[in-house]
């Protein structure tokens, strides 16, 4: 991917996503499309991610995360609601700021934030073009309500994403900061064993740093009430790891 790109669609594999990737692609608004990689996602998403952009022929740069997950939560602690800024700069700006570098002028990233979404997002996202430090948003979708994106997606036959299917979300970013810990691991214990038994080990290597009794130890703690937390603590006081410790380690740190 040369310098010269300088207007770029960020594809994070969910719907919202989906169609202003498509819309500026189709459009001519961007050039080529970034994926972030923050260490967390389910690779079932980034799978569908790179098999979007094969079939619409679409130029596409992953940019990695520069800490995992485990690397974060030992230095911080599994992030909560409160925190989320601190695993967004580390997970996802980061990369965004690489580009950035490596690019010639200042980007423009276009996204599919919409002021609909959700009440957080009706606060903080002003307008459709917003200028940053280093870089400009751009969200074609910003003012396009739930039935008017799927009346996009379906008016030009773009293809379903698994993984929004089965939990509901693109599955890149599984940072814990906003989740619900009992739903979302009933939902990917059930959908993506493999990915919820890493998340887990994750968290098992973890609390064998920094302990197990404060709520940051655990992921997706701001969805617990003191009651479970105890709860979680007492079950967990006597280690359960079986398996050998150097592939566990090896699977944690590199994720």
């Amino acid at each position: 991917m040369t310098r010269s790109v300088t207007r770029w669609a960020l594809f994070s594999g969910g719907h919202d996503s989906l169609a202003s990737t498509h819309y500026a692609m189709e459009q001519g608004d961007a050039e080529a499309v970034l994926h972030l990689d923050t260490t967390t996602g389910i690779p079932e998403n980034e799978a569908f991610v790179r098999d979007v952009c094969d079939r619409y022929d679409w130029p596409l740069r992953v940019e990695r995360a520069p800490i995992t997950l485990y690397e974060f939560a030992v230095r911080y602690g599994f992030p909560g609601s409160a925190a989320h800024s601190w695993a967004y700069r580390y997970l996802k700006e980061r990369q965004l700021g690489r580009v950035a570098t490596d690019t010639d002028g200042k980007p423009r990233y276009i996204t599919g934030v919409r002021k609909h979404e959700s009440q957080r997002r009706m606060r903080t996202v002003e307008s459709e073009i917003q200028e940053a430090d280093r870089w400009i948003w751009q969200a074609p979708m910003f003012d396009r309500r739930d039935h008017e994106v799927d009346a996009y997606l379906s008016e030009h036959d773009l293809p379903t994403n698994p993984v929004v299917e089965t939990i509901h979300r693109s599955g890149e970013c599984n940072c814990g900061a906003f989740a619900n810990r009992d739903e979302e691991l009933a939902l990917l214990e059930a959908h993506y064993p493999d990915f919820a038994d890493w998340l887990l080990t994750v968290e098992g290597y973890v609390q064998l740093e920094i302990g197990n009794d404060e709520p940051y130890c655990w992921w997706g703690h701001s969805s617990l009430p003191s009651p479970k937390l105890r709860e979680l603590v007492h079950r967990h006081d006597t280690p359960q790891m079986t398996l050998c410790e150097d592939c566990l380690w090896d699977a944690a740190a590199d994720a």
